[in-house]
C-alpha cells in the first residue's frame, strides 16, 4: 500500500514538474513527508517537509509554509503535532 502511494505521489511529483505546476509539487512533496512520517521514516519525511516548506515559500503560500515547517518539527523531535493537521486526500 505504501510503496504505490510512493510512486503515486513521485510520478505525479515529476509531472507537476514538467508542466510547471509549483503548487502542485509543494503539496506533493508534503503528502511525501506524511507518507514516510506514517512509516517512521523521519529523515526522509523531514527532507519532504523542508522541500515543501521551502517550495510553498517561494510561490508565496505562508499558511502552506507554516503547516509544512510545523510537520518538519514534529518528525524532527522539536514540538508535537499542528493544531491543524493538513494531511494527504483519502
Amino acid at each position: 500500500m505504501y510503496s504505490e502511494a510512493e510512486e503515486s505521489y513521485t510520478r505525479a511529483q515529476e509531472l507537476y514538474a514538467r508542466i510547471g505546476n509549483d503548487l502542485g509539487r509543494a503539496d506533493t512533496l508534503r503528502y511525501l513527508g506524511h507518507l514516510h512520517r506514517q512509516q517512521a521514516r523521519k529523515m526522509e519525511s523531514a527532507q519532504f517537509y523542508a522541500q515543501a516548506r521551502d517550495l510553498y515559500s517561494q510561490i508565496r503560500r505562508l499558511d502552506d509554509a507554516k503547516d509544512a515547517s510545523d510537520w518538519l518539527a514534529v518528525v524532527t523531535n522539536q514540538s508535537g503535532p499542528p493544531a491543524t493537521m493538513h494531511l494527504a486526500p483519502c
